[in-house]
């Protein structure tokens, strides 16, 4: 039965399911004489057509295949089924189905299919020679290559334009940086400008006045008056019992009451020429230095000056005049952006504990100053605290009169983040029992911890292996450790 609407009026057409089998075999047979190229007078299907499924139609061997009919196919599905038939003689597989199919949604010409087909290894082992799109092919080709063509290029021009304005975004970013880093610089070359004019300008009087003083008795005693005489480099004095000088390259200020420390510094350059020579081999450009007893910064200021800006400096000094006399260094000679001091006494924990004061700001101690009136009273840090796991550290310097033990063991985190590092400690026996701690057996903990132990020469810098017999029995020698070979993992 079959539904016809025309216009307004709606009429049923009755027919048998034999007729509509026929009609619609009637129709198979016309789509097939055509792909056949039987044309429209093939006439009617033969009886027993449609009665059994075709069978593949097997490809000829050796032979010529004229694939000239498929171009003219309207149905892409069709097209497809029947090219796989003729070409390679079975049906159209889902790959092929899928493969084929995309090229056929993206308008790429049938010749072109069919040219890929044809040149299949399947194609190729049946041995035939498959004409008929040859002469569709080329303009076909030459219009998808050019298509192609096109848009590789438009490809290839975008990433190429992408990478150009990443390229340009990064040079403005680092354009900027850079003249963040000029005016910083700036700033620090008018600082350190203003600070030597006021230098020269004041030499001469400020010489005069300070040898007038202490000529007046207002210097510690007689022997720093004829040091002063005799000195090569101007010395002021300023502010509070402070004097200014020049110490190796650094402008530093010194305190006037610690005789010893001027004048060692003005005259030596340094209170340990070993050390401080191994120092400045060791330190490089980029390296992360802490300086544990930092004083008024001697070894502050070298490990600054040769970190560059891409290094850090960390200083830790409890007494509050010596640690104002470091900041105030780091500022002179512009260092304060790479190199920062902490108030602070390092040992195993954080809190607060008591500092004995001497006279010389270099002895002071956190050991014995329970029965002092004068101790005062500081915050402790150990350096598993106060530097973030992984981070990186280099160098560590450790000057703390007997407070070494405590020091090690607060930062065992850092020496397992860091096994090439480089520790250069003070070893002094009557400090360590002061502390309360047998200097045999730290050296067996030192040597427990990986260490291998090394003695820096007072004089050349030069390391040497050092028994433990040698070193309980010692006054006070600065030792070099580093982590034995077996123990870096």
């Amino acid at each position: 039965m079959k539904l016809a609407i025309s216009g307004t009026q709606v009429r049923l057409v009755q027919f048998t399911a034999e007729k509509f089998k026929q009609r619609l075999i009637e129709r198979l047979w016309h789509e097939e004489s055509t792909v056949q190229g039987r044309g429209a007078g093939a006439g009617a299907p033969p009886a027993g057509w449609l009665a059994q499924p075709q069978a593949p139609i097997s490809p000829a061997r050796n032979q010529t295949v004229d694939l000239s009919g498929l171009i003219e196919i309207s149905d892409e599905g069709r097209f497809l089924d029947e090219a796989y038939r003729r070409v390679l003689g079975r049906e159209c597989d889902p790959t092929g189905l899928a493969l084929f199919g995309e090229l056929l949604r993206r308008k790429v010409p049938r010749p072109v299919i069919l040219h890929r087909l044809a040149s299949s290894q399947e194609a190729k082992d049946t041995g035939n020679r498959y004409v008929g799109i040859w002469p569709a092919l080329s303009p076909a080709v030459l219009r998808y290559r050019i298509a192609e063509t096109v848009r590789a290029a438009r490809g290839v021009m975008v990433a190429r334009f992408r990478r150009l304005a990443w390229t340009l975004l990064n040079l403005e970013v680092l354009d900027r940086r850079s003249q963040a880093i000029l005016e910083r610089l700036g700033a620090v070359e008018e600082r350190l400008g203003a600070v030597e004019d006021a230098l020269l300008s004041d030499m001469a009087r400020g010489r005069d006045q300070t040898h007038t003083k202490l000529n007046a008795g207002e210097s510690t005693n007689a022997r720093f008056t004829d040091l002063l005489a005799r000195l090569k480099w101007p010395v002021l004095q300023v502010g509070d019992r402070l004097i200014v000088t020049k110490v190796d390259t650094f402008i530093m200020a010194l305190p006037a009451e610690d005789v010893r420390l001027t004048s060692l510094l003005t005259f030596c350059g340094t209170l340990e020429q070993g050390l401080t020579t191994l120092f400045k081999d060791v330190v490089r450009e980029g390296m992360t230095v802490i300086d544990v007893g930092a004083n008024v910064g001697t070894y502050t200021l070298i490990a600054a000056s040769q970190v560059g800006l891409g290094g850090t400096v960390w200083g830790f000094e409890p007494t509050p005049r010596t640690f104002e006399i470091c900041k105030l260094n780091l500022e002179l000679n512009g260092f304060q952006e790479r190199a920062r001091v902490i108030r602070a006494a390092v040992s195993d924990r954080a809190g607060r504990a008591k500092l004995r004061l001497f006279e010389l700001a270099g002895h002071n101690t956190l050991f014995g100053a329970h029965d002092d009136p004068s101790a005062i009273e500081v915050e402790t840090v150990a350096l598993d605290e106060a530097i973030a796991p992984g981070a990186r550290v280099d160098v560590v310097k450790i000057d703390a009169e007997g407070a070494e033990p405590l020091i090690l063991g607060g930062m065992r985190r850092v020496i397992e983040d860091n096994p090439s590092i480089r520790i250069f400690m003070e070893f002094a026996p009557q400090h360590l029992e002061r502390a309360g701690v047998e200097p045999g057996e730290f050296v067996e903990e030192i040597e427990r911890m990986g260490f291998a132990i090394a003695c820096v020469d007072d004089f050349s810098g030069e390391v040497r292996s050092v028994t433990r017999a040698e070193l309980v029995a010692s006054y006070s020698v600065n030792l070099s450790l580093q982590k034995r070979s077996g123990q870096l993992a």
